[in-house]
């Protein structure tokens, strides 16, 4: 090569290093020095995980689609052409329900086999405890299993027709052994807590979770995800059921069976919602009474958190702007079905603990609005004995329009609460993040007071 080749080469190297303005990591290797191909590092976004991943889900749903495929292609030809294309849709609904019965047990004897029995054979939890905290978190599901193992070794059995001819009454003989459904459901918000807490106290018990969601078997699905899993079960039946009546015909005995079934599964479902709520209002009260703490000389007893009859309407945090004197601050502020709560929070040990801010105040003393300004323009006053009233605001275009907008977004959205009691009076105004939470304030303590007039 020549010179003058060799120059213009270089040139072309120069121009071609300049235009090189990043890097396509996927071809590229990982810049950590412990990772390997066989041992990839945390990072989500390490080359070597983001492929792992893609295979991994490749083979997961290439294995589904051979685990279940379609009932079609389960028998034989002969067979199938018999069938008529409603039939063939029916059958299809019904193969749907087994393999997911199938799914839904394999998934529970997961959690017992690769959480509960190592939790119970080790010592990742304290033994004090350990007892106590594996009932909280899983509580009934072994009443669950129990009842869907034999439904669905029931199911598998009709498989063996071919052509099933009906389901109803094998599930009307277990759709009435679902209560444990209904008491699992109600204690879920308890075991929640239990669990996250534990997390955050025992960190060997953290790894343990770590480790264990990072199973293949676990299927990149966290513990969470299982647990839910029973509630979520409960209401897919019916879904799947509608499907399968709408292809069948009227003659067929699951006309009959499966509207009972669906009833007493709605049943299940509405007592569920209510012990839900029941449980998740007496669970967060007998919290806030125990970390709720008040100033000296104040009334404590006049809250009555752990009245059978009590309700936490809302609960969330606001923010306090600070002052000259005062530092800016998260509020947490709480509606009860009597009185609305502000208090300052306090961490200890993973929890949140609270001290009353200035005096409870009953919703009958209460008024509530938005402060009206031209920063902070507010059309909405409401107090517990007047209607909802809507003044429209100055519009505003152009500079000051995004004026507005930008102080929204930098202070928050405002309300202005005043207690108008006989033992004094005062305004505090709080900070919402956003618009839709500063109106569900306002239109949840409307609601609450108008409720008191009646």
């Amino acid at each position: 090569m020549d010179k003058g080749q060799g120059t213009r080469a270089e040139e072309d190297a120069l121009t071609y290093t300049k235009k090189v303005n990043g890097l396509f990591t996927l071809l590229t290797d990982c810049y950590s020095p412990t990772c390997t191909r066989d041992s990839p590092c945390y990072s989500y976004s390490c080359p070597r995980t983001t492929r792992k991943i893609k295979r991994l889900r490749s083979d997961s749903t290439t294995l589904e689609k051979q685990s279940h495929g379609l009932w079609c292609h389960s028998i034989p030809k002969h067979i199938l052409d018999s069938v008529s294309s409603k039939e063939r849709k029916r059958q299809e609904c019904i193969h749907e329900l087994i393999y997911t019965e199938e799914d839904f047990v394999k998934d529970l004897y997961y959690i017992q086999n690769t959480w509960i029995q190592p939790l119970i054979t080790s010592d990742i939890v304290p033994i004090d405890r350990r007892d106590n905290f594996i009932q909280q978190v899983f509580w009934n599901i072994k009443d669950i299993v129990a009842v869907n193992d034999r439904l669905c070794e029931a199911l598998v059995s009709c498989k063996q027709q071919g052509v099933i001819s009906h389901i109803g009454d094998s599930m009307l003989k277990y759709a009435s052994l679902f209560a444990p459904f209904v008491a699992y459901g109600a204690h879920q918000v308890i075991g929640k807590f239990n669990f996250e807490l534990e997390k955050k106290r025992n960190a060997r018990f953290a790894r343990f979770v770590e480790e264990t969601e990072r199973k293949p078997e676990s299927r990149r699905l966290e513990l969470n995800g299982y647990l839910t899993k029973p509630t979520a079960r409960l209401g897919r039946y019916n879904l799947l059921f509608r499907e399968i009546l709408n292809s069948t015909a009227k003659d067929n005995p699951d006309q009959e069976y499966l509207p009972r079934v669906m009833a007493m599964i709605t049943e299940h479902l509405v007592k569920m919602n209510q012990e839900i709520g029941k449980s998740e209002n007496k669970f967060h009260l007998q919290q806030i009474h125990t970390r709720l703490a008040y100033k000296p000389m104040s009334a404590e007893e006049d809250l009555h958190l752990l009245d059978q009859h009590r309700q936490l309407i809302m609960k969330g945090r606001m923010r306090r702007k600070g002052n000259a004197t005062t530092v800016a601050s998260d509020m947490k502020v709480f509606l009860f079905d009597h009185y609305l709560v502000f208090a300052k929070i306090k961490y200890h040990n993973h929890l949140e603990f609270y001290k009353v801010y200035r005096k409870p105040v009953p919703l009958d003393c209460l008024d509530v609005c938005v402060p009206d300004s031209r920063a902070k323009l507010s059309p909405y006053r409401l107090s517990y004995n007047k209607r909802l009233s809507v003044t429209t605001p100055a519009v505003t275009t152009g500079p000051l329009r995004s004026a507005v907008s930008d102080l929204r977004k930098s202070r928050g959205y405002a309300i202005a609460f005043t207690c108008h009691c006989k033992g004094g009076s005062f305004t505090l105004t709080l900070y919402n993040s956003s618009a839709s939470t500063q109106m569900a304030w306002i239109e949840r303590i409307h609601e609450q007071q108008k409720l008191l007039e009646t």
